[in-house]
């Protein structure tokens, strides 16, 4: 995808005038949306465009927190030291997030 995203965005800037950093953030957007759609939240969802390799990506970001009551929004202090020993309650930890069934979801 990386190759034939950027040329499609040069091509949209070339032709059509419009800047590819706004077709960036409008599909970063409409990903958000899509997952927000798909999962019932997207409050803790970010979606990042790599302009080396031109893919978007999904982040979560889950809370470090003593006791877990949503595993969408938080992770549990023993689960974040198996990740790394320094993390602390309150510490906040980014997640590459690609759920199975999602770019089906996101493309319709």
């Amino acid at each position: 995808m990386s190759k034939e995203m950027l040329n499609a965005f040069a091509m949209l800037e070339e032709q059509n005038g419009i800047k590819s950093e706004i077709v960036i953030e409008a599909i970063e957007q409409a990903i958000t949306a899509a997952y927000k759609r798909q999962y019932g939240q997207a409050q803790n969802v970010k979606v990042i465009f790599d302009e080396k390799k031109g893919n978007f990506n999904v982040y979560s970001t889950r809370e470090v927190v003593d006791e877990v009551f949503d595993s969408r929004l938080e992770i549990s202090l023993e689960a974040a030291h198996e990740l790394n020993p320094h993390y602390e309650i309150g510490d906040k930890i980014m997640f590459d997030d690609k759920p199975k069934d999602f770019v089906r979801t996101a493309a319709g």
